[in-house]
């Protein structure tokens, strides 16, 4: 049964605001390791030198898709994978990977959000869109 406090009058007393917790800090604290975790690793998988067996990857190509993915956002996603991936013990790396691969399908869906025939955004995480900047007189 929830007891909720009264006044003296008999009215409901409003909740008092939460301080910060040892739960926030350690939150905080995943949240933050996970972001500079995920952006190491897609700074390495988006890099402008060809992995082993590629031919070659386009400059503007690789230029837009780290324009999109790196430098913003929260990272909620990757740490839910993570953190989800450590209840099963599955290894730091591999989950690591999915992280990113699903953080990819994110920004995807944030620069597909920003096409003219969509939300067509002029900023998106505090930036100019991509198509504006990368392409403009294409």
């Amino acid at each position: 049964m929830l007891v909720t406090a009264k006044t003296s009058a008999g009215r409901p007393r409003a909740p008092a605001q939460a301080a910060p917790s040892n739960t926030d800090a350690w939150f905080a604290a995943r949240l933050a390791a996970a972001a500079r975790a995920t952006e190491r690793l897609l700074d390495r998988i988006l890099s402008h030198k060809p992995a082993r067996g590629e031919i070659a990857r386009p400059r503007r190509l690789i230029e837009a898709m780290r324009y999109a993915t790196l430098g913003g956002g929260k990272r909620l996603r990757p740490l839910l994978v993570l953190e989800s991936a450590a209840l099963f013990r599955v290894p730091r790396q591999r989950a690591l990977t999915v992280a990113a691969a699903v953080e990819c399908v994110h920004c995807y869906s944030l620069v597909h959000d920003d096409l003219p025939s969509m939300d067509d955004d002029a900023l998106r995480r505090g930036r100019g869109r991509m198509r504006a900047l990368l392409f403009a007189g294409s």
